[in-house]
């Protein structure tokens, strides 16, 4: 996703013959461009429009779309305006920040503006591409050549079950069996390939050349991948040397203690993928040991016939480094589980109409869409990189303003209650500028589009609970609480760990129901008062 923004970013600046830094700002799939007010270029971008809309359609079928909008104008009092009448003397003053009024800017009635008529062009999706003066473009409709390989006998992706299988596992050299479409076998190699980039290029193949050597057949050849009708390209690179069909060249974060600086014509980006890997490939490895997982497990094999690779964790893996091992090693203690974390800034939209009001310029603006990315993209990388606690947790997606993240399920909220103390800190304790975040607890087989979806509905859950808060088990609690809950599941783990003929997880469980037969008598359910005597029975059963 954010490879496909950077590419229709770069397309966009090249066809508009516009340099780099008149994109203002790209994170979390939104981009602003600063271009001419010009009648030309508004009808070259009408253009750019509907093919970047045509191609996106053919290619997602839809479930991908592009909403742009140019109808916004800025001029010179959108950036600086004073009101009243003020003498020389006050506007010496207030150049230095000492004049009683502050500067009045009328940059937010633009951002408003700008995102107004982004929010009323959604309901109107791929209008270019399906709708034409005299009617409905029937024909675009339908995904004839994309559908294609059903009528030779293809059957369905076994990742994604939307397309039809034309590859097979490009990671699996022990099977032969066509069980991934194309746009999963492309999203798997070009996964693994960024795993160990340091550089991204974006580029255009004008001739046709890159495309032409391009072995449809052998997916783990492929060097670049391409975009929008494939005159566009991304290629990931190890070692960079200057090419003339390269158009941007990105740096990717720090790399371990290299601290060379930026060769020419290269720009520096963070971005957060980070993704777990075991250490050794060995089926003796420790986490193998206690995962329960029904053998032969997959991995192993894969560990050993590519011992040159990293060897991704599977949700399996995730799963089983939620156990807990037992003096012999060989046993594990407690569930294998996943948790998967979901997570926003709050009133976002809010702060930047509102927060600063008539004193919103553009360098402010930016500034801090600028800063909160750096947050999720940056910081996110570098802690889950450097924390060993924290080393089995995969990045999802984190940038702009939100993430998602995978993890075993206790150290993921152990990492939440982390993530929002470093939040409060890098936003320097404001009261204003919180996070709200949802979490799902599943099987490490369980869909993880089912299992985001879930944590998506805890976050919202969050939100209508008044924001600043996290939601689990059912249970919305705000931030400050969390760490309290933590300390009590501490003192129950120690509790059953050494006391485990008393404290039983059964007992445990009995407990956490007459908290929520509390919690209905204090709704107005009085049959519910009968915890007490249900609960003085077995804690009189235990004494004896």
């Amino acid at each position: 996703m954010s490879a496909l923004v950077e590419v229709i970013i770069t397309k966009i600046l090249r066809e508009l013959n516009l340099p780099v830094s008149c994109n203002l700002i790209s994170a979390g799939g939104k981009f602003v461009i600063l271009a001419p007010n010009l009648d030309d270029l508004k009808d070259k971008l009408s253009i750019i429009y509907k093919e970047i809309s045509d191609w996106l359609l053919e290619e997602f079928s839809g479930e991908l779309s592009l909403i742009m909008d140019w109808r916004t104008a800025i001029q010179g009092d959108d950036f600086y305006k004073k009101t009243g009448k003020e003498s020389l003397d006050e506007e010496e003053n207030e150049e230095e920040g000492e004049a009683e009024n502050p500067r009045k800017c009328n940059f937010k009635d633009r951002v408003d503006e700008m995102y107004n008529a982004i929010e009323k062009s959604k309901v109107r999706k791929f209008e270019t591409s399906l709708l034409e003066s005299t009617g409905w473009k029937e024909n675009n409709f339908v995904r004839t050549a994309q559908y294609a390989p059903y009528g030779e006998g293809a059957g369905d992706c076994r990742s994604c079950n939307k397309f039809p299988a034309e590859h097979a596992d490009p990671h699996d050299s022990q099977k032969s069996e066509i069980i991934l479409c194309r746009k999963c076998t492309i999203d798997k190699v070009i996964g693994r390939k960024l795993l160990d980039a340091v550089y991204l290029a974006i580029g255009r193949d004008e001739r046709g050349e890159r495309k032409k050597n391009l072995d449809k057949t052998k997916p783990l050849t492929w060097d670049c991948f391409f975009f929008l009708n494939d005159n566009y390209f991304i290629q990931p690179l190890i070692n960079y040397s200057w090419d003339n069909d390269y158009l941007v060249v990105q740096r990717l974060r720090d790399h371990g203690v290299d601290k060379e600086s930026l060769k020419l014509g290269t720009v520096h980006r963070f971005l957060s993928n980070y993704t777990p890997s075991l250490e050794t490939c060995s089926a003796g490895n420790s986490l193998c040991l206690v995962c329960k997982e029904a053998r032969p497990c997959e991995q192993i094999e894969m560990m050993k016939n590519k011992r040159d690779e990293k060897n991704l964790y599977t949700f399996s893996c995730i799963a089983a480094a939620s156990s807990e091992q037992t003096e012999n090693e060989r046993e594990y203690r407690g569930s294998q589980l996943m948790g998967v974390l979901k997570a926003d800034v709050d009133n976002l939209g809010l702060i930047f109409s509102e927060g600063l009001e008539n004193m919103l310029t553009i360098s402010r603006y930016l500034t801090m869409s600028r800063m909160i990315d750096l947050f999720f993209s940056g910081w996110m990388y570098r802690i889950l990189k450097e924390d060993k606690s924290f080393k089995e947790i995969y990045t999802v997606y984190s940038g702009g303003d939100d993430l998602v993240l995978v993890g075993p399920w206790e150290k993921t909220i152990l990492f939440a209650k982390r993530l929002n103390e470093e939040f409060r800190r890098f936003t320097c304790n404001n009261d204003n500028i919180t996070l709200s975040a949802g979490m799902a607890v599943v099987q490490p087989k369980f869909p993880i589009s089912a299992a985001i979806e879930l944590a998506d509905q805890n976050l919202e859950a969050s939100k209508l609970s008044g924001k600043d808060s996290i939601t689990l088990f059912d249970t919305t609690v705000k931030w400050s609480a969390l760490g309290g809950l933590i300390d009590f599941k501490d003192i129950l783990n120690k509790g059953h760990h050494d006391f485990d003929d008393i404290l039983t997880t059964r007992f445990i469980h009995k407990l956490l129901t007459y908290h929520k037969m509390y919690l209905d008598f204090k709704k107005g359910d009085v049959t519910k008062l009968i915890f007490h005597s249900r609960m003085n029975f077995d804690l009189c059963k235990k004494k004896s």
